[in-house]
């Protein structure tokens, strides 16, 4: 039982990763097709990389050494890296904020035709940091059924 739900968790935590980079890909290619041809800056793209980047670190961390019985040393290291990795996610979240509403968010003459590149950007990075951890929670269902 517990190997079939780790199953659907993987596989809902893959269409949460899905979900998110459609959603930005959709919002890029709609700002670049809208009155004034608004193309995504590059800078805009970079919270959903590293959101990747963080997903990619989280996952490939082993749960079987987490709980410090094989090796003291080599659980510290992990800790540390799922730490790194789950700041790489926040901080993602953090930039997607950022540019939601540093440059979405304006008020003025100044202000896009459309908010929905930063709309997307926050639902992205929010998705692929969901997804992480929904991954690692399948994994470590997974691991605790071989035990």
């Amino acid at each position: 039982m517990a190997k079939i739900s780790a199953t659907i968790i993987s596989l809902l935590s893959g269409v949460m990763f899905a979900a998110g980079w459609w959603m930005w890909i959709d919002a890029a290619a709609y700002a670049s097709h809208i009155k004034d041809h608004q193309s995504v800056k590059f800078e805009f793209y970079l919270p959903g990389i590293f959101a990747t980047i963080s997903w990619i670190m989280v996952g490939i961390t082993p749960i079987s050494s987490e709980d410090g019985l094989e090796d003291e040393d080599r659980s510290k290291r992990i800790k540390i890296w799922l730490f790194a990795s789950f700041t790489v996610g926040f901080g993602s979240i953090m930039g997607s904020v950022w540019v939601l509403a540093a440059v979405y968010a304006k008020t003025g003459s100044d202000k896009p035709d459309t908010v929905w590149p930063g709309v997307a950007g926050l639902f992205q990075t929010s998705l692929i940091f969901g997804c992480s951890l929904l991954y690692r929670w399948a994994k470590s269902i997974n691991t605790s059924e071989m035990i």
